[in-house]
């Protein structure tokens, strides 16, 4: 647990606005933080090991159904399913704005529920054990299928008609007009990739969109579900903290939005030198608990993750073949 003393190590420097660093490295295996293997430790810790341990080929090689659960790890919801295909199709959407390459509004549905739609039909076709396809740029096999749920068709079909919505709601609505103006300079990252790393800590993340709006840096995160909480706005804040050292500001140069689609909703969030502490210490907890379990992990000793049994989570997790649940 991180003691009062200790919040030293993430005051930011007034003039620089750099992490300070704290004497010595992390070693060269040491964990690194994501918002999602966070969130994936949070809500069930047998999930986590099962993503980053047991279905995970260079590590955990006791594991004596490993080849079970990499096929399992495969598998998609169809939450994450049709989230993953409209980031796709925003990314294609605004990366063809900074090229001058315009899609239609019909071409954009049309593509995104083709998508869709060859991953439920290859997910109906096969049975409990069918073979993945061997086509070069396979469907997803979607868990509700492999599964057999008795309602999947209906459920598939109903985030399908919230994928088409939040796709209309992405390119019509006239609060969002302003990112595709701000994406459109060709500086703008889209999709970015990064590592932050420093004496402390090493994380990696995502981010959808970041652009310069006059003298400030604007990022923002697409989310398709509903508003979220505490726990949402630590990912936003990690964002404005690898904003922060990309673009040498301060904090409150930094505009960070919430993009809901599903109900075209913008929420902004405000960045300061508190909360950029707080997320600091909020990630440096995380990685406590994940090194502590680290090396349970790594010797493929399962038990020692405590499966969350919550019926909403478990009927979402591709594991839930294999998992005791209890």
């Amino acid at each position: 647990m991180i003691v009062p003393e200790q919040l030293s190590f993430f005051a930011l420097d007034e003039t620089q606005t750099v992490i300070t660093k704290r004497q010595g490295t992390h070693p060269k295996d040491d964990i690194v933080w994501s918002y999602s293997r966070r969130e994936a430790l949070e809500h069930c810790p047998r999930k986590y090991y099962y993503d980053y341990y047991g279905a995970n080929s260079k590590t955990a090689k006791d594991e004596k159904d490993k080849a079970i659960l990499q096929l399992a790890k495969s598998l998609k919801n169809r939450f994450l399913r049709s989230g993953e295909i409209l980031h796709l199709v925003i990314r294609t959407y605004l990366k063809g704005c900074q090229n001058d390459k315009k899609w239609s509004d019909n071409g954009l549905i049309d593509w995104a529920k083709k998508i869709f739609q060859e991953d439920r039909k290859y997910s109906s076709s096969n049975d409990y054990r069918g073979e993945q396809s061997k086509q070069k740029f396979p469907p997803t096999r979607l868990l509700e299928y492999y599964f057999q749920h008795q309602d999947a068709e209906a459920l598939c079909l109903e985030s399908e008609k919230r994928l088409v919505q939040a796709i209309i709601n992405f390119m019509k609505s006239p609060e969002l007009a302003s990112f595709h103006n701000g994406a459109s300079q060709p500086n703008a990252k889209i999709e970015k990739k990064f590592v932050l790393q420093n004496g402390i800590f090493r994380a990696q993340g995502q981010i959808d969109l970041a652009y310069s709006k006059e003298d400030k840096t604007v990022v923002a995160d697409w989310k398709t579900g509903e508003a979220g909480g505490a726990e949402e706005s630590l990912q936003l804040t990690f964002y404005g903290l690898w904003a922060v050292n990309e673009f040498n500001c301060v904090p409150e140069k930094i505009q960070l939005f919430r993009v809901n689609l599903a109900e075209s909703k913008v929420q902004q969030f405000f960045l300061t030198n508190k909360n950029l502490s707080r997320a600091k210490a909020k990630i440096m907890q995380d990685l406590e608990r994940m090194r502590m379990l680290h090396s349970y992990g790594v010797n493929a000793n399962a038990k020692a993750f405590t499966p969350c049994g919550q019926t909403k989570i478990c009927a979402l997790c591709p594991f839930q073949g294999i998992c005791p649940k209890e």
